[in-house]
C-alpha cells in the first residue's frame, strides 16, 4: 500500500473554478485532477488524459 500525506492550501477563486471545469470535462474528481496535474508538472509526464482541447466555458 502506498503511504500518503495530506496537503492543504488556499487557491484563488479563479484557479479553483478552472480546476472544477477541467475536472468535469475529463470526468474525474478535483482531487484526482490536481494529483495528475502535479505529477505532470513535477515529472514532466503523465499517462492521464487531460483532453487538452480549448475550454469554451468562460470562468467568472
Amino acid at each position: 500500500m502506498v503511504k500518503t500525506k495530506s496537503l492543504h492550501l488556499r487557491l484563488p477563486r479563479y484557479l479553483y473554478q478552472q480546476i472544477e471545469v477541467r475536472s468535469n470535462i475529463v470526468g474525474c474528481s478535483n482531487e484526482d485532477f490536481v494529483k495528475k496535474a502535479l505529477e505532470l508538472a513535477i515529472n514532466g509526464y503523465s499517462e492521464f488524459d487531460f483532453k487538452d482541447k480549448p475550454v469554451d466555458k468562460e470562468i467568472e
